[in-house]
């Protein structure tokens, strides 16, 4: 019997991307049968994954093949219509987001994946599914993190627009939590109320559900526009009344615990978290900002406030003496601050000391134990 191999009992192929310390990946592809696969039968040479990448195709290297019932990774195997190719994520090629150096900005290009199937696969029932010579594209993708943000955006009576994403934790009746605001760089500046929350872990971590199992808490990430100049960044008006007012609104439409709220961000991200809480001290439990600056001379606004600052020494970006000054200011005011500092040569790029930071499962359990009294 003649076969024909240009056809594939492959319906759809769907991309499934995490947030790591240094953004989003491809981590695996779901692919769709038009019947059960015999699990098996498969192997790491049952199929090849390419992505393109500046019009060029780039092999994944493939960690592990399995058959599923349900379209998700899994630790065990079970024979089923989806089979899972699971990608390492340190491949030089999985990252989704692009650094662009001359406009200083991260964005995310449609992802373009190839798969194809190179060895004969069997189903439940036995009958075998030979290879194909034809490549099949990525339909959709997914991220189990992401996919829970809800996308919104706040809007002033003169048309400005804030855009921002809300993780909503699981509830309970006459229970309160905690919101977590997250500033972004000047890198993930834009308008696809995406690229703030996929470029870096900021955000996503805390909506995490290692992190959501032990403390429940909302997350709000929102997003300036590209056009915000980045020296105002997180100051600029009309955006931080835009912010103010929308922290106002979710208090009278969520139950958050007034008393746990916290700030964090990194670069202008950090920058901004400085400067909320030095205008605002009113608002917040705690801040985590990352390779800011403040205003060394208004240290007394909150030298009452948990703080736990992060800079590397040899910022070339945002000097370390941002975070240094504050740090000896509320220091000589005897406030709780905590500051670490990453020595110089130690990270791979001395600017983003975010990376190891959001890593920390220590700063993760200091934050929700801080309450404003």
């Amino acid at each position: 019997m003649r076969v024909d191999k240009t056809k594939s009992p492959i319906q759809r192929i769907d991309l499934v991307t995490n947030i790591t310390a240094d953004g989003e990946k491809v981590i695996a592809a779901i692919l769709k049968f038009n019947e059960e696969i015999n699990g098996a039968s498969l192997s790491n040479k049952s199929f090849t994954v390419k992505a393109s990448v500046n019009g060029a195709w780039q092999q994944r290297t493939i960690t592990n093949v399995y058959s599923n019932h349900q379209p998700e990774l899994s630790k065990s195997q079970v024979n089923g219509p989806y089979v899972i190719i699971e990608l390492d994520e340190h491949d030089e090629h999985a990252n989704t987001i692009v650094w662009n150096d001359e406009q200083y900005q991260s964005r995310k290009p449609p992802l373009n994946y190839a798969v194809s199937q190179t060895e004969t696969v069997y189903t439940h029932n036995g009958n075998p599914l030979f290879p194909s010579d034809k490549q099949l594209r990525n339909n959709g993708e997914m991220n189990p993190i992401i996919d829970y943000f809800k996308q919104a955006a706040i809007t002033d009576e003169f048309g400005n627009n804030l855009p921002y994403r809300l993780f909503e934790p699981k509830v309970e009746t006459d229970q309160t939590y905690p919101l977590v605001l997250f500033l972004h760089g000047a890198g993930e500046k834009g308008n696809d109320n995406a690229v703030h929350i996929l470029a870096n872990k900021g955000a996503a971590m805390w909506a995490s559900p290692e992190i959501q199992k032990q403390h429940p808490a909302f997350v709000l990430a929102p997003q300036l526009p590209l056009d915000v100049p980045t020296k105002n960044g997180w100051a600029a008006d009309p955006y931080y009344s835009l912010l103010l007012q929308l922290l106002q609104d979710m208090q009278k439409t969520y139950p958050i615990d007034e008393s746990r709220i916290y700030v964090t961000g990194m670069s202008m991200g950090g920058i901004g978290t400085w400067h909320f809480i030095q205008k605002n001290p009113q608002i917040f439990a705690a801040a985590i900002p990352i390779c800011g600056q403040g205003s060394p001379s208004n240290a007394g606004i909150i030298k009452h406030m948990p703080i736990w600052a992060f800079h590397a020494a040899d910022d070339k970006i945002v000097p370390v003496s941002g975070s240094r000054h504050m740090v000896a200011a509320l220091q000589f005011l005897r406030s709780p601050i905590k500051y670490t500092e990453y020595p110089a040569g130690s990270l791979h790029h001395p600017h983003m000391s975010w990376i190891p930071t959001y890593e920390k499962q220590e700063l993760v359990n200091w934050l929700f134990l801080q309450k404003k009294l």
